[in-house]
């Protein structure tokens, strides 16, 4: 997945680095020679605290890095820990970890990869309180998955959003990356992975 990560350090002047979830169903069908189970696959991870704050605060563009990431639908798989595929551009072709092979197409403005990516805000209390969202697109499985989903099928869509605060800059009256007077505080700070669509595996 392309990681638009626009450091909130770094557009504060310091140095910041989905798929909605729905509810799981499947059934089967089989045949002498085949089975085929086909539901709602749904794709979550999320790192909070400590771990979501450094990455956000951090100038590197590491791959992001979950502790734990599931897959609950027509296969039911969890990763420990799971690092999400880096991608150059707002298109491309990965593997997951755990075998998923997709290939995803983001739908946030191409102007978006080199600007702050688009956020709530709240002022309270001196702090800049954000939802901002990273990344989101749809993507669809390819042939080359392994392992559980080899065979598998579908389509989908992703979304990536981080929550957190930092306090206002001196001399500022309204909330924006760039007007952020220091890192993200690790409370409440959280990066989530999340996506839905339908998956048969055969």
């Amino acid at each position: 997945m392309r990681r638009t990560i626009v450091t909130i350090a770094a557009l504060a002047g310091l140095p910041i680095a989905g798929l909605a979830v729905a509810a799981c169903s499947s059934s089967g069908s089989s045949s002498s020679s085949t089975t085929t189970t086909s539901g709602i696959e749904t794709l979550h991870g999320a790192q909070t605290g400590s771990a979501a704050a450094a990455d956000l605060n951090s100038n590197s563009n590491a791959p992001l890095q979950f502790p734990a990431f599931t897959y609950s639908g027509p296969v039911n798989l969890t990763v420990k820990p799971f690092t999400l595929p880096n991608s150059s551009g707002p298109s491309g072709t990965n593997t997951l970890p755990g075998g998923l092979r997709l290939h995803h197409v983001s739908t946030l403005p191409a102007s978006s990869s080199n600007a702050p990516p688009p956020a709530a805000w709240i002022l309270k209390g001196g702090n800049c309180y954000f939802t901002a969202t990273f990344d989101k697109g749809n993507y669809t499985v390819v042939s080359g998955s392994t392992g559980k989903f080899a065979g598998a099928t579908g389509h989908g869509s992703y979304l990536i959003t981080a929550t957190g605060y930092a306090p206002l800059a001196n001399g500022k009256t309204t909330c924006s990356f760039s007007n952020l007077g220091g890192p993200v505080s690790t409370k409440g700070a959280s990066i989530t992975f999340v996506g839905s669509g339908p998956l048969t595996v055969t």
